[in-house]
């Protein structure tokens, strides 16, 4: 049994307290007569301790003791060596210990802050000099900002700004969301309105750095759009939650329209896949599965691009700034992306885009029993994958381990990208605190689904001016085009009203009010994206011409503002 260094030492001190008496025996039996000089006296056999663990010869006590300078002295050349020492009256009781916690509180000498002149002891000191020089400097800061204010304005705040974008300017703006913000958006029970709130406090940290822009030649193919989509979220040092615009190359338009169609058009790529044939299979599908069962891809030139990175990039900046969120993520992967532990993963056999897995895990869990070409099939996928042959015994356990490997294993990695990118968009830290926010950054496609009363009860159809002659002349013809409009809304399917919703404001997202002109002066229906305003043509002789100029121009959506 290992003893102790505790019991070594006392053990040590024994046998030299022996030692020492009988050497004072044999000395004191000794003739006084004798000419043998007796020799220095013995030091005590408790400062005898020291030498037993000494590489070098003994050597008497020092005079002063053992004090720190002899201790670390060349001389005795003890180095980094650990020293024992034993004190030479009393053995200190080492039973009961207190913890290092509570040994540390409140013991030395009483020092006096040289901030706020409390007194605080020498243990407590450090980390109360902290949090009182911070505080202090804060305090500074705020005197100093309100004297440069003019005098009348020192109390109001700026339209549109929280009292976290009035904090102190030595800050950074992370400083500011963490310290003044997050208790906010952290402790709000509605998830809607905690996101919005998050989603603020971003916006307000860098509303004055440099405008982040994005530029899209509308006049190039479809795959070198895409090349600059990609490009742009694979710019290193991006604050994406700084003042974004879109310049649209071969178009005039501007504005908040223009920043929702590109969002739009983004995280539709994103959706549904790029044109670009990166993979060598005709279009490039960063996901796939179905509605609300979504997972990565594990193509090998998507991970060696850093595609996924881009992915979470895109998803962060678009939810920052308000617009489409990635729907149908399986929910096993958004635990994964939020870290929690893998093994506690729920899967669901819908995970699995993969055929072949399907059908030897479905041969696994059935209970029928397998015949040889069915035994051999679940063997050979069990054996590339470095998995045990399949037995009456590990039947169940050998489902659950091909699942886990097909869903979890083959796409850790694209997880991870899609999470770095999340955190260099700013937005990982809101599902990190708060996981019940994962559902408004990943959607369901079921709560997706566009039904006509959603679009209907926020448009606000046109009036008539009592003062305008020709309006009451075009009354008749005005409502006949809206009731096209409405009868096309309420016979149209969710990806028609998708589509629709796309055209008049710029993206999928329905605002508060929807705008309808009747104009005579156009041919084809235009929509002002900006002021989320559809603009119907005046003529219209039947609903089918209605219907077919309506999907004309709304086709247009994927060429620009007004190209057909």
């Amino acid at each position: 049994m290992a003893k102790s260094v505790l019991e070594l030492l006392r053990e040590a001190a024994a046998v030299l307290e022996q030692q020492n008496r009988q050497e004072t025996s044999v000395i004191n039996h000794t003739p006084t007569t004798s000419a043998t000089p007796s020799g220095p006296p013995r030091s005590s056999a408790r400062a005898e301790v020291l030498r037993l663990f000494s590489p070098y010869p003994a050597r008497a006590a020092p005079r002063r003791g053992y004090t720190p300078e002899f201790l670390c002295s060349k001389e005795l050349g003890v180095g980094a060596a650990v020293i024992y020492i034993r004190p030479l009256q009393k053995d200190i009781d080492l039973e009961d210990l207190p913890s290092a916690t509570t040994s540390c509180q409140s013991t030395g000498p009483m020092v006096e802050c040289v901030y706020c002149a409390e007194t605080f002891t020498y243990s407590e000191i450090e980390g109360h000099i902290d949090s009182c020089e911070k505080k202090n400097n804060s305090d500074s800061n705020a005197e100093e900002t309100s004297e440069r204010t003019p005098s009348g304005s020192s109390g109001m705040i700026q339209a549109g700004t929280t009292p976290a974008a009035t904090s102190s300017s030595s800050q950074s703006p992370n400083e500011e969301i963490q310290s003044s913000s997050s208790e906010d958006w952290t402790t709000e029970p509605d998830v809607y309105k905690a996101a919005n709130m998050f989603r603020h406090h971003l916006l307000t940290s860098a509303e004055h750095k440099p405008e982040l822009v994005a530029r899209l030649d509308l006049r190039s193919t479809e795959e070198d759009r895409e090349r600059e989509i990609i490009t742009f979220y694979k710019k290193p040092g991006i604050d994406w939650a700084s003042p974004f615009s879109v310049i649209l190359g071969g178009d005039a338009a501007v504005g908040d329209g223009v920043k929702r169609h590109f969002f739009s058009m983004v995280m539709e790529k994103i959706q549904f896949g790029f044109d670009l044939n990166l993979d060598n299979a005709g279009k490039t599908l960063l996901f796939s599965g179905t509605d609300d069962h979504k997972v990565p891809s594990t193509s090998r030139a998507l991970l060696d691009g850093d595609l996924f990175r881009v992915v979470g990039r895109a998803i962060g900046h678009s939810f920052i700034h308000g617009g489409p969120c990635f729907t149908g993520l399986s929910p096993s992967m958004m635990e994964l992306i939020m870290g929690r532990n893998d093994e506690c993963a729920v899967m669901d056999l819908s995970d699995c885009p993969d055929t072949d897995v399907i059908e030897v895990v479905s041969l696994l869990e059935s209970e029928k029993e397998l015949t040889p070409p069915e035994k051999c099939e679940v063997n050979n996928l069990a054996v590339s994958w470095d998995l045990p042959l399949m037995t009456d015994s590990n039947r169940r356990w050998l489902a659950e381990k091909l699942l886990y490997h097909a869903i979890i294993e083959r796409r850790r990695t694209q997880i991870k990208q899609m999470r770095k990118g999340l955190k260099d968009s700013g937005v990982f830290c809101m599902i990190k605190e708060r996981p019940a926010l994962a559902s408004i950054l990943f959607p369901r496609s079921a709560d997706q689904v566009m039904d006509s009363q959603t679009i209907l009860k926020r448009i606000v159809w046109p009036m008539p001016d009592s003062e305008d002659e020709d309006d009451h002349r075009s009354l008749e013809e005005t409502c006949l085009v809206t009731s096209y409009l409405r009868t096309y809304i309420e016979n149209g399917s969710s990806q028609e009203l998708h589509r629709l919703l796309k055209f008049w404001t710029g993206w999928c997202i329905p605002p508060q009010q929807l705008y309808v002109e009747v104009s005579g002066d156009i041919g084809l229906p235009v929509a002002s994206t900006c002021m989320t305003t559809l603009k119907l043509p005046q003529k219209c002789a039947t609903y089918q011409t209605f219907k077919d100029n309506l999907e004309a121009a709304v086709g247009s959506t994927d060429f620009g503002f007004g190209m057909i």
